[in-house]
């Protein structure tokens, strides 16, 4: 059983397509990424963008941890989760963001949906928070989910860092789903 969020998702997804048997259950958010309508959100597009990039991932390194904590709790993020995230940001992070961000330009996306679709890995849930803006629309994440037979499970009020807004709820639904693929 495998549960995945935001570049997770992305990898999980993508091992999914060529192997779709690979785990008994997935979860996940951000499935509509792989929308073939799916626009990338601002922060993506500057750090696929040259120079815009380096510039926006360094201003991310040199942010203070008190600042970073102070934004990432507004977006959702626990502020004990968002330092630990900002202690791993780091220069060799910076590059790494960089170079996934820019591997990952349309159609890149659109092809991994729709490799994604034909090998339809089975006992899905398509977790969708409904003010995650960063995974698109709500009606392209269920799209997606209904062309490979996920259940969605939407989590109403609840941004792209959804566990940590609704933890109580988050892990019901994933109870839920386990017992569900193991009956």
């Amino acid at each position: 059983d495998l549960v995945a969020h935001d570049w997770g998702a992305g990898h999980v997804f993508n091992a999914l397509a060529a192997r779709p048997n690979l785990v008994r259950s997935w979860a996940a958010d951000c499935v509509g990424l792989m929308h073939p309508d799916y626009e990338w959100h601002t922060n993506a597009k500057e750090w696929q963008t040259p120079v815009v990039g380096e510039k926006a991932v360094a201003d991310m390194v040199a942010t203070s941890e008190s600042d970073f904590v102070a934004i990432f709790s507004s977006l959702g993020m626990t502020a004990d989760i968002a330092g630990q995230v900002k202690r791993g940001i780091n220069d060799e992070m910076a590059r790494c963001i960089l170079a996934l961000y820019r591997d990952a330009t349309q159609p890149r996306m659109a092809e991994l949906g729709r490799q994604f679709i034909a090998a339809a890995p089975a006992n899905g849930l398509v977790i969708v928070a409904t003010n995650d803006h960063f995974a698109g629309p709500v009606e392209n994440m269920t799209q997606i989910a209904g062309q490979v037979n996920a259940k969605t499970a939407t989590i109403a009020d609840a941004g792209h860092w959804w566990m940590c807004e609704q933890p109580q709820f988050a892990a019901s639904m994933l109870m839920q789903h386990w017992h569900s693929v193991a009956n």
